[in-house]
């Protein structure tokens, strides 16, 4: 689906499918005038509707750039991008990374997912919490 398709067509949100596109070619120049003159409409309103939304044109083109340079150096079977030389030492984008969120990227790779045999949830009050899991996995339910 196009970015006009979207926009004037689409069911899912217009933000959503924006993200993906930036996340498909996040090298790309995106600008929110570009964006805007694609779609058929001004800029105020392409605003608008991202607002609508819940979106932001400069943060899901941040986000959306973050996480394909970080999945990108992260992994070992993709070949890694023309990184300037401040990101392509590991040690150097694990640094950075702790300063920016307070916690490593090599802990994060490290993470795993809880099996299903652990998941047998408990619930208490609003809050399911895993059983036989550390504090950190808990899960607030709206």
């Amino acid at each position: 689906m196009t970015l006009h398709q979207a926009f004037w067509h689409g069911g899912a949100p217009f933000g959503c499918a924006l993200a993906q596109q930036i996340f498909a070619v996040p090298e790309y120049h995106w600008t929110l005038s570009e964006v805007a003159q694609a779609v058929g409409t001004d800029t105020g309103t392409l605003q608008m509707r991202l607002f609508r939304e819940a979106y932001s044109f400069a943060s899901s083109l941040k986000r959306c750039r973050m996480l394909r340079l970080f999945l990108s150096a992260l992994s070992e079977d993709i070949p890694p991008p023309d990184l300037s030389p401040s990101v392509r030492n590991p040690h150097r984008l694990d640094s950075m990374f702790k300063a920016a969120f307070q916690t490593r990227l090599t802990i994060i790779e490290q993470c795993r997912l809880p099996t299903l045999t652990e998941r047998s949830m408990k619930r208490t009050g609003n809050e399911f919490q895993m059983r036989n899991a550390p504090d950190v996995v808990s899960i607030k339910s709206r």
